[in-house]
């Protein structure tokens, strides 16, 4: 689930806390907000709520159903399109299904006849619904402009010149699709991936004098995101003066800088351990160890959003804490993501902010200190003793028996 607010580019990812009782969501915002939610494998149905409005989604057979509580809307303003897409795709088989059936991938020839069928049926239920008066003239035209924007050609020059509705994921991706079949994405390859180049994308933008100023700030925007994500701090100081140079909308250097904690990570030198806590405080590890955790036994755990093993030893965790939280031990948490909001929304639900020593790395991996550890992969644990000495660089995972064995040790 996504949602942008309307007239605005940023995308605002909701992931779900759990799925075994209801979530609330406070959104807070003056504008109406263009949310996208997707289901199934691909398939997503678009919305617009106002300010004010209280929404319900529930979810017969695995698909959306959405309610709102607080007005009145017509019949096919909510649901229209999940119902549509179950009906539509019942009968479609998918690439997967296609090749286990006829031991073969679909041809060009047969993946353009599948996917006009699938527009001319979709248009032609929009233009039927559009007569009987069930649909609102504003939903209709976010349900018929998504559609536009999936079927459009993406070499066409136009669309970059004309101003395109960015709040909606089909609009970002139809901006991205048509500057890149123009300025072809060159491929950086590594031993394990390949990336695009991010930097000389920025630089094309730039440089290109016929995109209209919306589209030229969100593919500032994305180009620059990449940047933040995938290179040097060397090339993120370089290319974020020629983004903040370039960009039309202000607001979205703000937006960008929060997110990555880019004022407050440019502050340290590679002598620092520099971390956050998620606000504009900063500390450094070694600090920390020497004054707040002076005369304790500190038990440091590096880990990420999207580290499954890491994640998988949480729950063990948790026991270990509880286990000695009446002892002289003290937990630290370290986490090696780039983008704050990732961090933060796992922090809670691991319940991790409640400690109060969860902090996100802003040095990771210039400083000397990951070097020095030789901090690769994660999870990875550290121990320091009651003098603040760094006495293991590999301690045992929580989940191992041996780690108990170790602070009992050192409790003596």
């Amino acid at each position: 689930m996504l949602y942008s607010l309307e007239g605005n580019f940023l995308p605002n990812i909701i992931q779900k806390k759990n799925y075994k009782k209801s979530d609330t969501l406070k959104i807070r915002t003056s504008s109406d907000i263009i949310f996208s939610h997707g289901y199934n494998v691909n398939e997503y149905s678009l919305y617009q709520f106002k300010p004010g409005d209280v929404v319900v989604f529930d979810y017969p057979n695995d698909h959306p159903n959405c309610e709102i509580l607080n007005r009145k809307t017509l019949e096919n303003d909510l649901n229209f399109v999940t119902e549509l897409n179950l009906k539509i795709n019942k009968n479609v088989k998918s690439d997967f299904q296609f090749f286990i059936e006829n031991k073969r991938f679909r041809t060009k020839e047969e993946k353009n006849k599948i996917a006009k069928e699938y527009f001319d049926s979709r248009k032609i239920k929009f233009d039927s619904v559009s007569k009987t008066g069930t649909i609102s003239e504003q939903i209709f035209t976010l349900i018929k402009t998504d559609l536009d924007y999936l079927q459009k050609e993406a070499s066409n020059r136009n669309i970059l010149k004309n101003p395109v509705n960015l709040s909606m994921p089909s609009g970002r991706h139809l901006v991205i699709k048509s500057f890149e079949s123009i300025h072809q994405p060159k491929l950086l390859k590594s031993k394990n991936n390949s990336i695009i180049d991010s930097r000389a994308q920025l630089e094309s933008v730039i440089n290109d004098k016929e995109i209209e100023d919306n589209n030229r700030d969100y593919l500032l925007y994305q180009y620059m995101n990449d940047i933040l994500l995938n290179f040097s701090k060397e090339d993120i100081k370089k290319f974020f003066e020629l983004f903040k140079t370039a960009i039309h909308n202000k607001t979205v250097i703000k937006s960008l800088s929060e997110k990555y904690l880019l004022a407050v990570s440019n502050e340290f030198s590679v002598n620092d351990i520099a971390l956050s806590d998620g606000t504009q405080n900063k500390f450094d590890l070694n600090h920390l160890i020497k004054t707040k955790y002076s005369n304790k036994i500190v038990y440091v755990d590096f880990w990420a959003s999207w580290c499954g093993p890491c994640i998988a030893e949480m729950g063990a965790s948790r026991n270990l804490r509880d286990a000695y939280k009446d002892k002289n031990v003290i937990f630290i948490f370290i986490s090696i993501d780039k983008d704050v909001e990732k961090w933060k929304i796992a922090s809670k639900k691991q319940k991790l902010f409640e400690s109060g020593n969860d902090f996100i790395t802003l040095n990771y991996p210039n400083s000397l200190f990951y070097k020095e550890i030789d901090l690769k992969t994660i999870p990875r644990y550290l121990i320091y003793n009651k003098k603040g000495e760094l006495i293991h660089k590999n301690a045992p995972n929580p989940s191992n028996k041996e780690i108990e064995v170790e602070f009992n040790k050192l409790e003596k």
